[in-house]
């Protein structure tokens, strides 16, 4: 089941990049490109794949191991910071946005990123190398700079995620297909990081629900962004040919 619905997601990520193609042209299409490049890039390189394509090249570069997988956290973190911004693009001008976004997102960043490098850096996640990193620690208490750094990562996407969901939330005297399918991806996301992260730190083996929960929300990520750029280039097909038959 975890093969399946992971193959299905890598797919899809692959499609919804191919369909989102033209967007990187779009100012204001660029948070939903990065939300499915971020959300893509980051489950591969958490995987026990990445970490035996470049585990050893990163440790020869970097003197550090799963580096890859800290890589990949960092990039989950971009996927929903921009989550994030992208529902704050719907409250306000452009001046409003940047305001928001230097308060809510890029301050916070600045303070959380270098803790994380930080704690990844002393704690004995860096020391071994893992081919699934969130097997690293062995029971809570054991190892509290690789338990400081779950938390903290935990914390933070779920501060990104509940955020952007909250304001979906208050978004909803306007629904949308979309609206809800990214309100589903953000209850999905949470459920995962708070399993991954009760995974990581604990000694209960359930890593296959851990990564079914994080699949299906690699789903999520890849297919509402694909399906609202759809939704917005046949508005426009549609418009152009009226125009042209006028």
């Amino acid at each position: 089941m975890q093969q399946i619905l992971g193959g299905i997601a890598l797919i899809s990520t692959v499609l919804a990049l191919f369909v989102r193609r033209t967007s990187v042209t779009c100012r204001w299409e660029g948070c939903p490109t990065l939300i499915v490049a971020a959300a893509g890039g980051g489950f591969f390189l958490m995987s026990p794949l990445a970490s035996r394509l470049f585990g050893a090249q990163l440790h020869d570069l970097t003197t550090l191991w799963n580096v890859e997988d800290l890589l990949g956290h960092l990039l989950l973190l971009t996927c929903s910071a921009s989550m994030l911004r992208l529902t704050l693009t719907r409250f306000g001008s452009q001046a409003v946005l940047d305001s928001y976004s230097l308060k809510f997102i890029r301050i916070p960043l600045l303070f959380i990123v270098p803790a994380l490098l930080c704690l990844f850096a002393m704690s004995m996640g860096s020391d071994k190398y893992f081919d699934d990193f969130d097997e690293a620690g062995a029971s809570f208490g054991t190892y509290p700079y690789l338990e400081t750094y779950w938390l903290v990562l935990c914390l933070t996407f779920l501060y990104f995620t509940i955020f952007a969901a909250r304001n979906l939330i208050l978004l909803r005297d306007e629904p949308s297909l979309t609206s809800d399918m990214y309100f589903v991806t953000c209850l999905v996301s949470v459920a995962f990081m708070i399993a991954l992260t009760a995974h990581a730190a604990t000694a209960c083996d359930f890593c296959e629900v851990v990564w079914c929960l994080g699949y299906i929300s690699l789903l999520g990520w890849a297919a509402t962004p694909m399906v609202a750029w759809r939704q917005r280039t046949r508005a426009l097909r549609n418009a152009s040919k009226v125009l042209v038959s006028a």
